[in-house]
């Protein structure tokens, strides 16, 4: 299969998920995983979501080799029933590169971590960029017209040869180049003490 991204025509192997079918080619590793609902005054609202205490992580189960790239749609479930009606917004986080099982294994996009004060690029443990000004706003920043909180966020890690590239809503964030990549070949979506919704995820890779 082929991708576009930015004009440029890439070959290589496309996965695209909406989860309107069971997620047989993820992994549930960690955490309560299944179809949620946002908000409990609107049921018939549900998508594939993970929550949990610790670690709540789903690992693909394919392999993928050389240049690879996840890209997940996702927000947090209604889990207050007053305002700020999200109790703990953020610890989104994406890991290329690893080895299916430890989340420290691989590169990893941590949006609005550590109390929605950083977003990160880890390689391994270690932090390797890093800012603070790509966080989640305060609830009130983020009613819709209609007052409903709609919040949703494109995350993207991509990495090419050595360089990698994150991404938050189509607007780069930083990007860093490792002069040892690591040679992982599993991806994972995944949240700390939280819950995660997906709307979409996809993975492409060189094979």
């Amino acid at each position: 299969s082929w991708a576009a991204r930015k004009g440029e025509v890439r070959k290589g192997t496309l996965l695209d998920y909406t989860f309107k079918q069971a997620s047989v080619d993820w992994l549930e590793y960690t955490g309560q995983w299944g179809s949620m609902n946002r908000w409990e005054c609107q049921p018939q609202w549900t998508w594939f979501g993970g929550k949990g205490p610790l670690a709540v992580t789903v690992w693909h189960k394919d392999a993928f080799v050389g240049d690879v790239e996840l890209e997940a749609f996702a927000s947090h479930m209604k889990d207050f029933p007053f305002n700020p009606i999200y109790r703990h917004p953020g610890n989104m986080c994406l890991t290329i590169c690893g080895d299916g099982e430890n989340l420290d294994s691989g590169y990893s996009l941590i949006f609005a971590g550590w109390g929605n004060h950083w977003t990160r690029l880890l390689r391994r443990s270690a932090v390797v960029a890093q800012t603070d000004k790509v966080l989640m706003p305060d609830n009130r920043n983020g009613l819709s017209g209609d007052g409903q909180y709609r919040n949703w966020y494109g995350l993207r890690l991509r990495k090419e040869g050595a360089k990698l590239v994150c991404l938050v809503d189509d607007k780069e964030v930083f990007q860093w180049e490792d002069p040892e990549p690591l040679q992982g070949r599993r991806v994972a979506i995944w949240t700390i003490d939280n819950t995660i919704l997906l709307a979409r995820a996809r993975v492409l890779a060189d094979e």
